[in-house]
């Protein structure tokens, strides 16, 4: 029976700590119970820390599959009932779907597919396994149709008309192809063969013109497919950047820079001639048809043999497709895993030389290029085989095409020039039917690429509307009022805030306090929206978020977290935020009153010093005020402040708080500092 089992559909996992959700989501499917990871997710969060055991079974059980965990040695694995989960490496969860002779067959959401040794399955395995069985009311769910290809192309202004261009101009270059083999035909049936050399001269002409016009079209074609490929580009970066951008602030918690950078990679490699291969696909299917039609006109057997040969070659294709969607998946994962590790080495540049690690570091890092050129090595083998396959394959059409054609041509039932045709578009028939072949599984292989874009377009974005009056927001006191605010993290049980409730009356300072880890930072995040309470509401003179917009609501404030960063440009732009309308009075007033304009006067070229990404060039005193300007230069109702002046001495200190508080706007502020707490109005303690 284990040869009729059907094959675990695999599901990579998107984000670092849900492989437990995306084995539960290749489990369903076995059973007939179709359902996107991203449907998982938004059903069931999980902590950006992971998914324990408990958790797991839980999730099955509300999805109609009975999970039963069980503890086994390694011996005892083909006891189990497949597919089945297992825990991996004590801090993972893989789908083993077969036991084999030397091995097992694991399914890592992470990595792929793995054959993996008896040995290997020993040192990794920990003894925990859940099976799964269906329960009393489980109703299988049909897969959704995935998104085409051309979806991605329907919003795109003037490709239409490009596209019917590119059309009409690849259809006139398709017809001239098929007329050019009957010259060859012609000249020796009719003009050698009869010796009416008259007709060579116009006849040749005729061909010449039909073949200028031929290189006058490519010309224009290729014009067009580099045209068509630009507006490509720039319209699926600025969709995809535009949506990243408006993402949930929780979504990049559990998404690396690597992973997302390399899904913008993912449209460098689906963009270039994509729309052009979609349209010369169809064309070599199209041209395929017809020539193969033309065979059988010519003889039927030697037709029958090109066709015998093209489904050899079709074999061959279905033989290595799924080893080529493998091997391309693998490259991805490995490239992005080599940015991860290069963007974290140049992050933690300076804690690696302090501590003497960049030995540590190469040897990571040459171990990750490694892994990178070994599964590049295994794609570019395949393509190698595949090709040298393809090449065989039409030679050997032709030995024995030329060798049939041969004996019906001596036995005076096809011409000579017959054959010389007959050959002519049985290469056409050949070399464009397996093209159309290639074409048709490279856009197959392109559909993980496209999977990742579609993830992230898939994710809501920030509702960032609002219906209200921008005037609104000028009356008011800007009362800050928490009230019955509960929070914990997704997938946790463990409550972060409990029923918190207070109130920060308009120009009071409230200093937050409490352990490391109480849930301050969150508290701030909480407050702007990047993040939405559990229980409870925020509110701004009794007026929620919803209710102003959420763009409208942090207009209202003027923030520094401890993750804030300086971007590449100058002091001035970095205080205005790059507003091109910027005031340099404004600025220069928001510098004054962060005790930072000074010193930026001192620099070379004053305001406009080009300062780092990081602000590099900077002390982390300096930062830290460029960035207070930069709150202070909204012109804000409330300032949050999450240890914004901890990188300050003192003094300087108490002259940036008197600067604050003469402005007389309400300040919710983050601190540890003894100076800092005592310069409040008021303490609200967390984690009592």
């Amino acid at each position: 029976m284990k040869y009729l089992r059907r094959n675990v559909e695999f599901v990579r996992q998107s984000e670092s700590s849900e492989c437990g959700l995306a084995c539960i989501n290749m489990i369903a499917k076995y059973h007939g119970y179709h359902i996107t990871l991203s449907e998982l997710r938004k059903n069931f969060p999980i902590s950006s820390r992971g998914m324990n055991l408990s958790r797991l079974i839980e999730i099955s059980d509300l999805i109609k599959m009975r999970a039963r965990a069980v503890r086994l040695s390694h011996s005892e694995i083909s006891k189990l009932s497949l597919p089945c989960i297992l825990h991996w490496d004590f801090n993972h969860f893989v789908v083993l779907s077969e036991v084999r002779r030397g091995g097992v067959k694991i399914l890592d959401p992470a990595r792929g597919e793995l054959l993996v040794s008896h040995r290997e399955l020993d040192d990794r395995f920990t003894g925990v396994a859940v099976e799964f069985s269906l329960i009393s009311g489980f109703v299988a769910r049909k897969e959704e149709k995935k998104a085409s290809v051309t979806t991605y192309f329907k919003e795109i202004f003037g490709l239409k008309k490009a596209a019917v261009t590119l059309a009409s101009i690849a259809f006139a270059l398709e017809f001239i192809t098929l007329i050019n083999p009957l010259y060859v035909q012609i000249v020796l049936d009719r003009i050698i063969g009869t010796g009416e050399i008259t007709l060579l001269l116009p006849l040749s002409i005729v061909f010449f013109l039909i073949l200028l016009m031929q290189f006058v079209l490519a010309i224009c074609r290729s014009w067009l497919i580099i045209n068509m490929g630009s507006k490509i580009n720039v319209s699926w970066l600025d969709g995809l950047y535009s949506h990243l951008i408006r993402l949930p602030y929780s979504w990049f918690e559990v998404h690396s820079k690597a992973d997302v950078v390399s899904r913008f990679n993912s449209i460098r490699s689906i963009q270039s001639g994509l729309a052009a291969t979609i349209l010369a696909s169809f064309f070599d299917g199209l041209i395929g048809l017809i020539t193969v039609l033309i065979l059988f006109l010519y003889s039927t057997s030697l037709a029958f043999l090109v066709l015998g040969f093209f489904v050899v070659y079709l074999v061959i294709k279905i033989v290595f497709l799924p080893k080529l969607r493998r091997a391309t998946t693998e490259v991805v994962l490995n490239q992005t895993w080599q940015q991860h590790e290069l963007i974290e080495s140049l992050g933690a540049l300076l804690a690696i030389k302090i501590n003497n690690k960049q030995f540590f570091r190469e040897a990571k890092f040459r171990c990750v290029v490694g892994h990178s050129s070994n599964a590049e090595i295994s794609i570019q083998r395949l393509i190698a085989c595949s090709t040298a396959a393809s090449q065989w394959t039409m030679a050997t059409m032709r030995i024995f095409a030329i060798a049939g054609g041969s004996y019906l041509v001596s036995s005076h039932n096809m011409s000579a020039g017959m054959l010389i045709s007959f050959l002519i578009y049985a290469d056409l028939f050949v070399s464009r039917s397996f093209s159309f072949m290639d074409k048709f599984y490279d856009i197959k292989l392109l559909q993980f690429h496209f999977d990742r874009i579609q993830e992230v377009m898939r994710t809501e974005t920030e509702r960032l509307d609002h219906e209200t009056s921008t005037s609104f927001f000028t009356l008011g006191s800007s009362d800050l009022e928490c009230r019955d605010l509960w929070f914990k993290y997704p997938g946790t049980e463990g409550w972060i805030l409990k029923n918190l409730n207070f109130k920060v009356s308009g120009g009071e300072s409230v200093v937050i306090v409490g352990p490391s880890g109480c849930g301050k930072s969150t508290l701030a995040k909480l407050i702007l929206g990047l993040l939405s309470p559990s229980q409870g509401t925020i509110s701004v003179d009794g007026v929620l978020p919803s209710a102003m917009g959420l763009a409208n609501f942090r207009n209202l404030f003027g923030t520094v977290m401890q993750e804030d960063r300086l971007l590449s440009g100058s002091i001035f732009d970095n205080i205005s935020f790059f507003d091109s309308l910027a005031s340099f009075d404004l600025v220069q007033s928001a510098a004054k009153l962060a005790a930072i304009d000074g010193e930026i006067l001192r620099m070379p070229m004053g305001y406009h010093t080009i300062i780092g990404d990081m602000g590099s060039s900077l002390s982390g005193g300096q930062i830290q005020r460029i960035l207070l300007a930069r709150a202070l230069y909204r012109e804000p109702k409330i300032l949050i402040l999450d240890e914004a002046t901890s990188h300050l001495n003192v003094e300087l200190e108490e002259v940036v708080s008197a600067n604050i508080k003469g402005l007389n706007i309400t300040r919710v502020i983050i601190a540890h500092r003894p100076e800092t707490i005592n310069s409040a109005d008021r303490v609200i303690s967390l984690g009592d």
